[in-house]
């Protein structure tokens, strides 16, 4: 029997096992699988079940016995010793994650005899994932050694198709509308959609005539919001595929990565502090000191502060050098950390984690600048609130140094000083003078509210600056 396993709790009502249930007569055993094998820690927790437990029946409510349950993965269950008076009960498995009921299978009959086992049918766990939906149309693109693919090309790879994989746990997910022939060089479902909304990992695939995977491109955990959305696979930034060139892509070891930003949790107004978009964990050869040909394995949104590949290995056994790299919405790296000095090694079965990997920007400070609606008085921007060009003066208040400033520049939403290309600008206190205008109105700063900015050393400070309603 297969048992699906969904995503909302299926509740049952917990009764203390009682004389019709609990008894000195038989000894009860059982099994389970997940996904149609024997369950492992990685398996249990992609269906998302941490305890199986027997259900037992007398009349309508649900009972239980403290020794008819353990954990998923051990995949069976066997009390040795009698458990349940001699009878004939109404048993059904239960799959639980932290106490809830997350599955519940199908009834059976059970009958127990004094001296006897009982012996309950097998159940198969199975998720219900399906990453299918109308939120989000796709796009991905492909290149052969740096130019559109051709024939030729493809046949000299031996590659016959492309496709967009979704991993899941330990699973590959092929949707029918994420596969193109290999000479197309590029997927896109537009205007159709072909993702619901969630959290997804996605990575583009090229496959031989035998659907072996032959090359692939980052892992890439995208969040796709309520429709109608588009994903670009990448920033649409095509994948190269050589057949020469260095490719750690394979099978053999799990990636997990979590990062923090000059030390700050990673959030959308940090990430955006820096103009961070995405990160990347690259890997590189043993050999390639200089790292001039490193390839992104895996990449997540900045703002996610990680990802993780659960079951799914996306590495091959090998050396490597390693780096984790920020980058912008163009895919220019803004910084770039290696986590490990020394040469990695990635062995069968293993897992290339780094768990604690600090991106450090320059001292930096951004202020997003809230523009009165001239109507209403509410936040709006620099359209909404009629507002064509700025001028701003940033001054370190200690000194009374003028640290930034620019006259007539068109309006923006936000502000960006940093250590690295902001001469003078460093760890200090700052008051920020900001006007705007527009074709009858003219905005300035309300002094309480863009003043007093404390900005410590290696950190990243993001605040709001409200400019007054004329």
């Amino acid at each position: 029997m297969r048992l699906a396993v969904a995503s909302a709790s299926l509740l049952l009502l917990s009764c203390s096992p009682h004389d019709c249930v609990a008894g000195d007569d038989s000894s009860v055993a059982g099994t389970w699988t997940v996904q149609g094998a024997a369950p492992t820690a990685a398996s249990c927790a992609d269906v998302g079940i941490d305890t199986v437990r027997l259900a037992v029946y007398c009349g309508p409510d649900a009972h239980y016995v403290d020794r008819l349950e353990g954990p998923c993965a051990a995949g069976a269950l066997d009390t040795r010793t009698a458990v349940l008076a001699a009878g004939t009960y109404d048993v059904a498995w239960e799959g639980l994650h932290a106490g809830a009921v997350v599955a519940h299978g199908e009834h059976h009959t059970l009958v127990t005899t004094q001296g006897g086992h009982a012996v309950v049918p097998v159940v198969d766990f199975i998720s219900l994932y399906d990453p299918a939906g109308t939120d989000a149309s796709v796009s991905a693109h492909w290149t052969i050694h740096g130019v559109t693919p051709s024939s030729a090309s493809c046949d000299a790879l031996g590659v016959t198709r492309v496709r967009v994989a979704v991993l899941h746990g330990g699973r590959t997910i092929e949707l029918a509308r994420l596969s193109a022939s290999c000479t197309t060089g590029v997927i896109d479902t537009r205007p159709n959609p072909i993702l619901a909304q969630g959290e997804v990992t996605l990575q583009l695939q090229a496959l031989d005539a035998h659907d072996t995977v032959l090359f692939s491109g980052a892992m890439a955990m995208e969040h796709v919001t309520t429709g109608p959305t588009h994903v670009a696979l990448y920033g649409d930034v095509p994948v190269d595929f050589v057949s020469s060139a260095f490719d750690p892509h394979g099978t053999d070891a799990t990636i997990s990565l979590a990062w923090t930003l000059d030390r700050a949790t990673a959030s959308i107004d940090v990430c955006d502090a820096v103009a961070a978009d995405s990160v990347h964990l690259v890997l590189y050869a043993q050999d390639d000191a200089a790292r001039a040909h490193g390839v992104s394995i895996a990449q997540a949104p900045c703002y996610m502060g990680g990802f993780d590949s659960g079951a799914t290995a996306l590495v091959r056994a090998g050396t490597y050098l390693v780096s984790v790299q920020a980058r912008d919405v163009t895919d220019a790296t803004l910084v770039d950390v290696a986590p490990s000095a020394a040469p990695v090694e990635v062995a069968v079965g293993s897992a290339l984690s780094f768990p604690n990997v600090d991106l450090a920007f320059p001292t930096t400070l951004t202020l997003t600048l809230d523009w009165g609606d001239p109507m209403t008085g509410a936040t709006s921007t620099c359209v909404g609130a009629g507002v064509d060009t700025m001028s701003y003066t940033l001054t370190e208040r200690v000194s009374g140094a003028i640290v930034a400033q620019a006259s007539a520049i068109a309006c923006a939403q936000r502000v960006s000083f940093d250590a690295a290309h902001t001469t003078g600008f460093g760890a200090g206190t700052y008051d920020l003078a900001i006007s705007g205008v527009g074709a009858t109105h003219t905005w300035h700063s309300r002094m309480t509210e863009c003043t007093g900015i404390v900005v410590a050393a290696d950190t990243i400070e993001w605040q709001a600056c409200r400019i007054a309603t004329p």
